[in-house]
């Protein structure tokens, strides 16, 4: 790899790890790149907010969650909805089940923005790679 070949997109997160996987050359073939700042997870949280705003039946969860290159889930009717990061770790979020098509949102380098997507009755969302994203839960 030669210097500055290695570009760092421009982006609201800060990076607090690489880490680089080589093979049997030294020669990288993997680096992941993986982190949420302070400013980030306010930014996603004013976003999250206003997919809710005006509406008494739910409210935003806790915190902010993110996929560790592991599986994470949440079902109906535990959460509503979930407002996704496209610009935060790699992988994706998908929403499936309930007889309905599966939504599938890509996140990490070349995206960008928020994405809302309602979470209906026997539907799943599930975390794929790093993804961070913000739920929105049915008030008790």
């Amino acid at each position: 790899m030669t210097p500055g070949s290695l570009r760092t997109p421009r982006c609201h997160s800060v990076v607090v790890s690489l880490t680089a996987t080589f093979d049997s050359k030294s020669t990288p073939y993997a680096i992941t790149i993986t982190t949420m700042s302070k400013g980030a997870t306010e930014l996603l949280k004013e976003a999250a907010e206003s997919y809710i705003d005006g509406k008494q039946d739910v409210r935003l969860a806790p915190n902010a969650t993110t996929g560790a290159d592991d599986f994470k889930y949440e079902r109906s009717p535990d959460v509503k909805g979930v407002v996704v990061d496209r610009n935060s770790g790699s992988g994706y979020v998908q929403i499936s089940g309930g007889g309905k098509q599966a939504v599938k949102i890509p996140t990490g380098l070349g995206e960008s923005g928020y994405h809302y997507e309602a979470i209906a009755e026997e539907q799943s969302c599930m975390l794929y790679g790093r993804p961070t994203v913000w739920y929105i839960v049915p008030n008790s």
